[in-house]
């Protein structure tokens, strides 16, 4: 049985590292800011001190980058050998050939490139992305400075919070999206390990002739994914959808009737494996699989996504923290991730379904 779980739990590691990475950005913004402490704008700009900061923001990516993409390749090393491995172990179950095909693996290996292609050119975006930001965060100061309403140090630190909460954000899809560094690159990790367990499951079954899969459940489920749960989908359409007739995997003249909802690219064009979908694939052998019992459970799911906005919110005030130059804005930072870890607490006690994932709240050095 495919679970893709485990790709979102690695890819959810590389998340991690790469709000170390910002975070430690931010630290070095912060650090060249306190000492201007919000100088004038013709003061942001004199050369020495941007090549100052550009020299340390270059030096911290390209001390942590090898390591965040040595983890990517990683994550996407485990995520074929997990999909490839998984359909070897469902055959040989079933005591059917398991051999993989050369053109296969050229396949996996073209999905792996693709994704070390979206992370390979994103220092230069964040490079720019933090300078930029420095000279916002240095030159916005001074006209708050200048109304006499707020100390220099109050305004550099309302400054400095503003740009944690909105941290490095270069990166847009296809659709126009703005996405946060960790975020996109949690995406494109995530998107390039399922794609490739799955494409390394599905194709193993089809090249064996086998075509048809069961949808598996799991505790609680969205609107998308529920209908699906337990259904036997058809990996190439060869099966038509509605009832058939098959002699049973291993007993031979006995016939079992089953009813296939469709094809697997049609559920996923309902929305079936959306991101973050919790939901695998079995290979389904007529009369001896066993349907999958739903596990719909709106209120656990809808739960489940409170719990996954209280975990960004707690890194985004330890971003905050990062940025702090204030005593009033580390203890405000700190009361902050406090609450909402208590949120979390009493979130979980009351969905017993929802288990606490720490990691999920940490944001991850890079070296």
């Amino acid at each position: 049985m495919l679970d893709p779980s485990e790709a979102r739990l690695w890819a959810e590691t590389v998340a991690r590292l790469m709000a170390g990475v910002e975070n430690r950005l931010i630290w070095i913004i912060k650090d060249h800011v306190e000492r201007g402490l919000g100088a004038p704008s013709y003061e942001v700009r004199r050369l020495a001190e941007l090549a100052s900061v550009r020299a340390r923001l270059e030096a911290e990516l390209g001390r942590s980058w090898p390591h965040v993409i040595r983890k990517v390749q990683a994550v996407l090393d485990e995520a074929r050998e997990a999909g490839q491995g998984t359909a070897i172990r469902d055959l040989e179950h079933a005591g059917l050939p398991d051999r993989l095909p050369d053109q296969m693996a050229i396949g996996i290996e073209a999905i792996a490139a693709d994704t070390m292609l979206h992370l390979t050119g994103m220092p230069a975006l964040i490079l720019r992305d933090a300078v930029d930001a420095y000279q916002e965060v240095m030159a916005l100061p001074a006209a708050e400075v200048a109304s006499g309403a707020v100390t220099r140090v109050q305004a550099t630190q309302e400054a400095l919070t503003r740009f944690a909460k909105h941290g490095l954000d270069s990166f847009t899809d296809k659709a126009g999206r703005r996405w946060r560094i960790d975020s996109y690159a949690e995406m494109a990790t995530r998107t390039g390990a399922l794609h490739s367990m799955r494409f390394g499951y599905e194709r193993t079954l089809t090249l064996a002739g086998e075509d048809l899969v069961m949808v598996t459940s799991h505790g609680y489920t969205c609107s998308k994914c529920g209908p699906w749960e337990g259904k036997i989908l058809s990996l190439t359409g060869r099966t038509p959808t509605g009832w058939n007739v098959a002699e049973h995997a291993t007993q031979d003249g006995v016939m079992v009737r089953f009813q296939v909802a469709g094809t697997l690219a049609e559920a996923r064009e309902a929305g079936l494996f959306h991101p973050n979908c919790g939901h695998g694939m079995a290979m389904w052998l007529p009369g001896i699989s066993t349907p999958a019992e739903p596990g719909r459970d709106q209120q656990t799911y809808d739960a489940s996504q409170q719990q996954r906005a209280l975990e960004r919110d707690i890194r985004l005030h330890k971003r905050e923290l990062a940025a702090a130059i204030t005593p009033e804005a580390a203890t405000e930072a700190r009361k902050k991730i406090r609450a909402n870890q208590a949120r979390i607490r009493d979130l979980i006690e009351a969905h017993p379904k929802l288990t606490r994932k720490p990691v999920r709240e940490q944001i991850r050095t890079a070296h």
